[in-house]
């Protein structure tokens, strides 16, 4: 017996499909359209009607995101980290400036009323290495902003980073005190050492003391002057049997790399 096969009719289970679809699709369309432009009077049932959709979709990406999130993006992680980071620079210039202020007090009472005021501007980075030199940064602030040459760039307001190099009427230069065999004069440690920080570049220094000068992980070391600028905290100690001096070194307390804007310090 022959058993004859019949081939499916391929365009009319398309028209079919396409038939049964359409109505769905449209009144899909419909809802769509009405839920972003609906009149006054189905604004309420149509809040009713698609707040099931709505929040099923809601669920959705949560329990999406809650599925994924151990997969997370590298890069996003990074960030995330070095924001982390970030915030605890920012928390530590706040306790270096409140370790500070005791030794600040009393000094300032010795001055006898000397004044204080500061006047700062804030300014946008428009430019950091690599695609400026190195150890530079460019600010979209100039002379149109009445800054000069040799004013301090500051974050955090008690944080000092570097100093303007060079202006242009819309625009200036900070060349960061960690510049490379840059030498910032500094006052080490808890009995304010004065001594010279060299800069080894991206945000790092080194200063050399006499090994029986006291000084700890965890010191701050800041500008001389009557305002404590902070310019880091030591980070490593480096001696050797036959080295009568000690290396300290130190970093700025900000990640260079994050940061956005910078407060000019005018003289």
């Amino acid at each position: 017996m022959m058993i004859i096969y019949l081939k499916p009719n391929k365009k009319k289970w398309q028209k079919k499909a396409l038939t049964q679809g359409a109505p769905v699709l449209l009144i899909l369309l419909v809802l769509f359209i009405l839920s972003a432009y609906p009149p006054n009077f189905l604004r309420r049932p149509l809040i009713a009607l698609m707040t099931p959709f709505w929040q099923t979709r809601d669920w959705g990406a949560d329990l999406f995101k809650t599925m994924f999130a151990p997969f997370a993006d590298k890069n996003k992680l990074l960030e995330e980290n070095a924001a982390l980071k970030t915030e605890l620079a920012r928390k530590n210039l706040t306790l270096a400036a409140l370790a500070d202020l005791a030794v600040e007090n009393q000094e300032l009472k010795e001055l006898g009323g000397r004044n204080l005021k500061t006047l700062f501007v804030l300014g946008a980075i428009l430019n950091r290495p690599p695609v400026s030199p190195y150890d530079t940064l460019t600010v979209d602030i100039g002379s149109n902003e009445r800054i000069a040459v040799g004013d301090i760039a500051m974050v955090e307001e008690n944080s000092a980073i570097g100093e303007v190099s060079s202006i242009t009427k819309n625009s200036a230069s900070v060349s960061l005190y960690s510049t490379p065999e840059r030498e910032t004069q500094v006052a080490v440690g808890i009995e304010r050492t004065s001594a010279p920080a060299r800069g080894r570049g991206g945000g790092n220094f080194e200063v050399r003391l006499p090994k029986n000068v006291i000084v700890e992980i965890g010191d701050a070391i800041i500008l001389p002057g009557i305002s404590h600028h902070l310019l880091g905290f030591v980070s490593e100690i480096e001696t050797g049997p036959n080295d009568p001096f000690q290396t300290i070194l130190f970093s700025l307390p900000v990640n260079l790399n994050n940061l956005r804007f910078v407060m000019i310090l005018k003289k």
